[in-house]
């Protein structure tokens, strides 16, 4: 499930709860202004994967745990914040285990950004490589203990060894812009994960769902395939995130010259998928997740680009290995 936007839920944005949930992956998707965000309430098997997602504005908590789940999950590189007051980041609500944070910002709302108490965390729970932030005096509350800072709790739990605490300096998360002011602490603050992070600007990876400084700070969205074809129209590449090839799809409303070129987050150019007359009506252009040098890619963020009729459309693709 990826590149969504989810607004305006009485109830959770998205429920992963299953009886299963083997290889569920959710990434590069928004959540905003739903009563939950994402419910991962059980997962019983997995593993399940949460990916660059940003998750705002809820009015309950941004990611809910609970029903004694015990499958593995896999939260990555999400940025969840609210600005209804007295809202954790992570709402356990009953019973969890083996849930897995690592280099996510998670903010508080005048509240713990993650608000665990007695009986709730169970077993292999762990969080290491996150921001943490929270407006009130407690940082992060485990097991009915409230955490004022960073490191009573590393003290307290072992957690967040690699972590950091600290406003994130968004841009504006009033108007949500969720990229990183050029002092937020969580710039180059993350754990590397091959295979998720390998395609990053500076020393290391940024915490949350954006790095700082990159093409694809910029949100990207599909184009609405309703309705006459009057413009250039591009689909999501998928499968997204992609190990073998992805495929691109395109349309043109007459007979024209179109490029597709593949770039890294820095703006660098990969490779020329395409760059050739086509008649009008829909296309599909592979790419094999190789460079123009026939290389394989490191893992990371890349962009997709068509350009035709004067129009350009931009599209990620995650490549994972």
């Amino acid at each position: 499930y990826h590149n969504n936007t989810v607004t305006g839920c009485g109830d959770d944005a998205i429920e992963t709860d299953t009886v299963s949930g083997i290889n569920l992956r959710l990434w590069n998707n928004v959540f905003d202004g739903n009563y939950g965000g994402i419910s991962m309430a059980p997962i019983y098997q997995g593993p399940e994967y949460v990916i660059y997602n940003t998750v705002t504005n809820y009015r309950r908590g941004g990611i809910k745990l609970s029903i004694s789940g015990v499958g593995q999950g896999w939260l990555y590189h999400n940025t969840i914040m609210s600005n209804v007051a007295g809202k954790p980041a992570v709402w356990p609500s009953g019973p969890y285990s083996n849930m897995h944070f690592r280099n996510n910002i998670l903010v508080g709302n005048g509240i713990g950004a993650v608000d665990d108490d007695a009986g709730e965390s169970q077993t292999g729970n762990d969080f290491n490589g996150d921001l943490v932030y929270a407006t009130g005096s407690t940082l992060f509350r485990w097991k009915n203990i409230n955490y004022g800072s960073l490191s009573a709790l590393r003290s307290g739990t072992g957690f967040e060894l690699a972590g950091r605490s600290g406003d994130p300096l968004f841009v504006s998360a009033a108007t949500g812009n969720l990229m990183l002011q050029a002092l937020s602490p969580a710039i180059d603050g993350a754990i590397r994960i091959p295979g998720i992070n390998d395609n990053y600007l500076g020393a290391a990876p940024d915490m949350g769902a954006k790095e700082r400084g990159s093409s694809v700070d910029a949100d990207i969205e599909p184009d609405d395939w309703s309705g006459p074809l009057t413009t250039v129209r591009l689909e999501a590449a998928r499968p997204n995130p992609s190990s073998g090839p992805a495929t691109l799809i395109f349309a043109l409303p007459r007979d024209a010259r179109a490029t597709v070129r593949l770039y890294d987050v820095s703006g660098r150019q990969v490779r020329e998928l395409a760059d050739q007359m086509f008649p009008a009506g829909e296309h599909a252009v592979e790419w094999d997740g190789r460079d123009a040098e026939g290389r394989q890619v490191a893992a990371g963020v890349y962009l997709l680009r068509l350009e035709a009729l004067g129009e350009a459309r931009t599209t990620r693709v995650l490549r994972i290995h």
